[in-house]
């Protein structure tokens, strides 16, 4: 028709992108962009190996100026700067290279290197997604030794299931900090992840919606290979922690898990998924305190002025107590017989005991073999219990990290804590210990503090603080490296070098009799401390 435009001539599709017909051309520039930004990045990957890099050391040898030799009596030139640098550079992580002092110990601590991965990934885009846990896979490690997995999610209460954001998995590399190896999603928000020992290539991933979800990584299919549904004893609250637990190469390899829902539940993968309850943590009523026990008086006066015993009649003076808890206890009744979970860890001497940390400040010692009964019960919190792990060097003693902004150092036997450290006004949302030091430990608060303490220097104050500006998740030592990492809500991960930690000259032997020694001491200190108020 008169009037209308001609139709523009559509281009064959070979030509709309030439270079998409070229085999192997997307792999190959993958492959030259990592090895551009492996190069970026090498001197920091040496630090975190602990490998000096000999060439960025070695200073230009000192120049004598027959100019200037007048005007400055000393005549040497260098390219170092004309005054010292101070060591609080910077306060937040960053990509580019800078060595801070974080305060504190010097000798235990000089300076941090510090680099962030993930903040501009994919995987971290969109929403306050944060960065929930995070895992070293131990025998991939020995082929990419700097490799990490990461799970993000979106874990607000308030928010519908139904409508609640998916999550992510990501897998970084210390060598490429831009971008990661492999990202996959998940259908709800992650709040947990572990590998199997054995066979490091089966990942398990804990979800806001109560899923247990099993993940071949070799595939890159990135589905599930098993899921836990409602007949397969799928949680009816968020999974807060799941792992693999290692019985040897001749014995099948157990996933736990531990949800809000009060259960700690055993999945076996060698037949589907399976599961059996190894545990329903029940409430434990608190003991009365000297001054609850004195504001519940046992009598009190009617209207005659006589005295009528509650506990002997009802509100009516009536024999057989209608309103009076069970069994004549003044506590409360409970409104569930159930109460949560929030972490877990297993014990290295014996591998059916654990330990259980509870949303109502409880640490519960259990046993495989008992499901009804624990074995011993830890009082101390009045906070949730977010984490709780045993000393890799004193097999009877852990660590806990709770909402009441404080850190308890625990022994079975004693029903109280032996050690306790305060972190501010925050709620203390990991802690763990470093493998490479008896007395060292770290821990992350909501507050955005990432502190590593050392009670043989110090039981009132870490060695070392870091404030990172978002507030923190979770964190993880490295077994082969002196490094840690933390992510926070910005869904960036902060990988720090340690530097004067290890204590590679004693043996196991000494690190734990320095253990003793140390513990030994701060309790003397507390309890003389207390006899002198």
């Amino acid at each position: 028709m008169e009037g209308e435009a001609p139709a523009e001539e559509e281009a064959p599709a070979d030509l709309v992108d030439p270079l998409h017909g070229l085999p192997g051309l997307l792999d190959t520039l993958q492959l030259m962009d990592s090895a551009i930004t492996q190069n970026l990045y090498f001197p920091k990957l040496l630090l975190y190996r602990d490998i000096r890099n000999l060439a960025t050391e070695r200073m230009p040898s000192p120049v004598v100026d027959p100019v200037r030799a007048l005007e400055n009596p000393s005549g040497l030139r260098s390219n170092a700067p004309s005054r010292p640098l101070s060591r609080n550079v910077s306060r937040a992580p960053s990509r580019a290279a800078s060595e801070m002092s974080m305060g504190g110990n010097e000798n235990m601590m000089a300076k941090l290197q510090s680099l962030t991965i993930g903040g501009g990934s994919e995987a971290s885009r969109g929403g306050p997604a944060s960065v929930a846990e995070s895992a070293w896979p131990e025998d991939l490690l020995q082929a990419r030794p700097d490799l990490l997995a990461v799970g993000y999610g979106d874990c607000e209460f308030a928010k519908d299931q139904d409508e609640a954001s998916p999550g992510h998995v990501a897998f970084w590399s210390l060598k490429n900090p831009q971008s990661p190896l492999w990202v996959f999603e998940t259908r709800a928000g992650v709040t947990a992840l572990d590998f199997a020992a054995h066979t490091p290539n089966i990942l398990a991933v804990g979800l806001y919606d109560g899923a247990v979800c099993i993940y071949d990584v070799k595939s890159k299919t990135g589905s599930p290979t098993m899921e836990s549904d409602a007949s397969t004893g799928r949680h009816s609250d968020p999974v807060w922690k799941v792992k693999w637990i290692d019985r040897g190469a001749e014995h099948d390899e157990p996933l736990v898990s531990i949800s809000t829902d009060g259960r700690v539940t055993q999945w076996s993968i060698a037949k589907g998924l399976e599961f059996a309850d190894l545990m329903k943590l029940k409430r434990v009523p608190r003991k009365p305190t000297v001054i609850q026990t004195m504001s519940k008086p046992n009598a009190t006066q009617d209207g005659t002025g006589k005295k009528t015993d509650k506990k002997a009649t009802g509100t009516h003076g009536e024999k057989g107590v209608a309103g009076a808890a069970p069994g004549g206890n003044d506590h409360d009744a409970f409104i569930s017989r159930l109460t949560s979970g929030m972490s877990f860890d297993f014990s290295a001497r014996d591998e059916r005991i654990y330990i259980a940390g509870t949303e109502d400040g409880w640490i519960h010692r259990c046993s495989t073999s008992y499901s009804e009964q624990y074995l011993e019960s830890y009082e101390g919190h009045m906070g949730p219990v977010y984490n709780v792990q045993w000393s890799p060097f004193k097999k009877d003693m852990f660590i806990s990290a709770s909402g009441d902004w404080t850190m308890r150092l625990w022994q079975e036997g004693r029903e109280t804590a032996l050690l306790t450290f305060t972190s501010g006004n925050h709620e203390v949302n990991d802690a763990q210990w470093c493998p490479a030091n008896s007395t060292v430990f770290g821990s992350v608060t909501s507050g955005g503090r990432l502190e590593i303490w050392d009670f043989d220097l110090s039981t009132v104050k870490p060695v070392v603080t870091h404030k990172a500006g978002q507030k923190l998740s979770c964190m993880l030592f490295s077994e082969r490296s002196p490094i840690v990492a933390c992510g926070g809500e910005s869904g960036a991960v902060s990988v720090f070098r340690l530097y004067n930690i290890d204590r590679e000259y004693e043996s196991v032997e000494e690190q734990v009799s320095r253990l003793d020694d140390t513990i030994r001491a701060n309790v003397m200190k507390q309890q003389a401390g207390k006899m002198n108020v």
